[in-house]
């Protein structure tokens, strides 16, 4: 999908909503912002996820999956991410070693009434409260592995506020981070309330998260970093992109035919349904009519594809 700054434009077309100004304090005059129309994208695309996910695909478009250690007698654990409504696993797997070819079958899911205050290194299932998972018994060994995979939310969508002129890394920290001061959106870090920042490429492909920051020097483009261990893997490199706000980032990772559903809704938002000239009314009715876009995105991604699909079976590999 295109970088979300062509989507904006093409919804400011579409509403003729393209002649408006934002002053050094962030003043607008005539039209509308950037801020509002990244909201109504992002709020369109937040609605299609969950109309697709709600469709029960038998393929999981939004799926991820992660690894968390075991601590010895920890009652509780959580995936460091984004899960889908705070809620949507997949599935379970446990590896008593911590290697990946000791992962068993996926774990029962069981009720809060099953759970017991036993320890053991073997789980027979778990349950859900919150945000949380909770394995039974409770694991009392250390550097066992679980693997979730779980329905992700997807990034928020943001402008691209700078590109990476010069980092410091160590093996686990990001300790120094300068930018250039030329922005797509100009305004955005002086006024900015959410002291988070992240890091994609070209792409939109996001290779550090939620990077926390005190303060930000527009005239030299230096970041004042607070403490900050990134994950396994994330990394910083020259000419990657900036992006303000957690979880965000330049590129949707909803399929490439969903592009001008994001335009259509943010249009459509910008137009009201008051709208005197009627564009609303053919934009809304492109969107949501029959066989509009929306009726024809969530049923493609429902649509099995051509290929063969067996029935699930936790005993395949008869463990």
């Amino acid at each position: 999908m295109k970088y979300v700054q062509e989507i904006i434009t093409a919804a400011r077309r579409l509403s003729r909503n393209e002649d408006f100004t934002v002053d050094a304090t962030g003043t607008l005059t005539g039209g509308q912002g950037n801020d509002e129309l990244l909201r109504y994208i992002n709020d369109a695309q937040d609605l299609l996820q969950s109309k697709i996910s709600n469709a029960h695909s038998s393929v999981s478009p939004f799926a991820s999956s992660q690894e968390i250690t075991t601590v010895a007698d920890q009652r509780a654990y959580s995936v460091d991410d984004r899960v889908f409504y705070n809620k949507e696993l997949i599935s379970i797997r446990y590896s008593h070693s911590g290697n990946l070819s000791d992962y068993g079958k996926p774990l029962d899911k069981l009720h809060p009434m099953n759970d017991i205050s036993d320890t053991g290194e073997y789980p027979i299932g778990y349950y859900r409260q919150g945000g949380y998972f909770y394995p039974v018994p409770i694991i009392n060994r250390s550097n066992a592995k679980f693997e979730v995979k779980y329905e992700r939310s997807l990034d928020d969508l943001a402008l691209r506020v700078g590109t990476v002129t010069a980092r410091t890394l160590s093996s686990t920290q990001l300790t120094a981070l300068t930018i250039s001061t030329s922005s797509d959106d100009d305004v955005a870090l002086s006024n900015a309330t959410d002291k988070y920042i992240c890091i994609c490429n070209k792409d939109g492909v996001v290779q550090m998260y939620n990077i926390p920051y005190t303060s930000y020097n527009s005239g030299t483009g230096v970041f004042t970093l607070s403490p900050f261990t990134f994950r396994t893997g994330e990394t910083v490199a020259v000419d990657d992109y900036v992006t303000l706000g957690q979880y965000t980032t330049t590129h949707s990772k909803l399929a490439d035919e969903c592009e001008s559903y994001l335009s259509y809704y943010c249009a459509c938002m910008l137009l009201g349904p008051k709208d005197v000239t009627g564009a609303y009314n053919r934009l809304s009715e492109i969107l949501w009519g029959k066989n509009g876009m929306e009726e024809t995105i969530v049923r493609m991604y429902k649509q099995q594809s051509q290929e063969i699909d067996r029935i699930p079976q936790q005993d395949f590999w008869n463990y």
